[in-house]
């Protein structure tokens, strides 16, 4: 199976990548998607996928769609921008033949924050009813059903990862998201961390490499599955902890306490209190040991000390 990564500049994008890499499997356009206009990505995007599709022939493929700017916070604008180039994608796909779209696995990484926010009773799983508390979580649907609809046309087999708080080294800093990197960069700054939802507030963090090698096998095994099939899959990590459990991490890594200030956001009530996470669908494939949330932080430490040296963290 040759894998096009979608979005491969970014945290989840390039880690995917790298996991495809290993195997001799990712493929990216020679000419990059260009993203500054609908126009503009339009046209690079048709190019690029003449070029894959000459390129894989016979053989097997998956595309994965990890792009993406938008958070909870976002306008409409934003979030409409977003599903228009998922449109942009899908009608270009849609020129192939059947057969070769039968071949083919589509990856859509959705949000389970967005998606589960106003959802009741916690944990939650695959199972469980979408119940969005804003517009972040109700695009995250369209574009969910988007691909699910695509697979009912044309045979091609899509895969919806429903992922957790991601962190790790790299991640967008102009992005209003990201608490664990946010944290390490004020303490590393020696400022105060605003934080505007209380600390009882319960997540699942997973390290971008554990949610990256989840995505990996649950694409490579949905190659496998009947043409048409839409799978969702929580993409989550062993544990689901605390805003004060986070900030005793970072102590221990640090060696000291971070300073906190605790604000009040008018997006807070998009934020909800408890969104444990587990995944019951093919749940093998999860199976491996999860990195501990110190050593991921201790890696995004490592990674801004670098950057803070390079005169790039202020």
């Amino acid at each position: 199976m040759i894998s096009w990564v979608i979005g491969r500049g970014g945290l989840l994008g390039s880690s995917i990548e790298r996991q495809f890499s290993i195997a001799g499997a990712s493929w990216s356009p020679s000419q990059p998607l260009q993203w500054v206009s609908q126009e503009a990505f339009s046209e690079t995007l048709l190019a690029a996928t003449d070029q894959f599709f000459e390129l894989i022939g016979d053989d097997e493929w998956s595309i994965l769609w990890c792009a993406g700017i938008s958070v909870v916070s976002s306008t409409e604008e934003v979030l409409n921008k977003e599903i228009a180039k998922i449109r942009a994608l899908l009608e270009a796909l849609a020129r192939y033949d059947r057969s070769v779209l039968r071949k083919g696995v589509l990856f859509y990484a959705s949000s389970a924050g967005g998606i589960y926010a106003g959802s009741a009773a916690p944990p939650f799983d695959e199972y469980r009813v979408a119940n969005p508390l804003g517009p972040y979580g109700e695009q995250k649907l369209v574009c969910e059903q988007l691909f699910a609809e695509f697979a009912g046309l044309t045979g091609t087999r899509v895969g919806i990862g429903r992922i957790a708080n991601l962190y790790g080294p790299g991640q967008n800093r102009a992005k209003s998201q990201g608490i664990v990197t946010t944290i390490c960069k004020a303490m590393l700054l020696h400022q105060p961390i605003d934080i505007y939802v209380p600390l009882e507030t319960i997540r699942n963090y997973i390290y971008v490499d554990d949610a990256a090698t989840i995505i990996t096998s649950f694409v490579l095994r949905l190659g496998s599955a009947d043409p048409e099939s839409t799978m969702t899959k929580v993409v989550a990590s062993d544990r689901n902890s605390s805003i004060s459990f986070l900030l005793h991490e970072c102590k221990q890594v640090f060696g000291r306490r971070p300073g906190i200030i605790l604000s009040r956001s008018s997006t807070v009530a998009l934020h909800a209190r408890d969104l444990r996470l587990r995944s019951k669908v093919w749940t093998e494939i999860d199976q491996f040991m999860f990195t501990p949330m110190a050593v991921g932080i201790s890696r995004i430490r490592r990674h801004l000390e670098i950057e803070l040296q390079l005169g790039n963290v202020h």
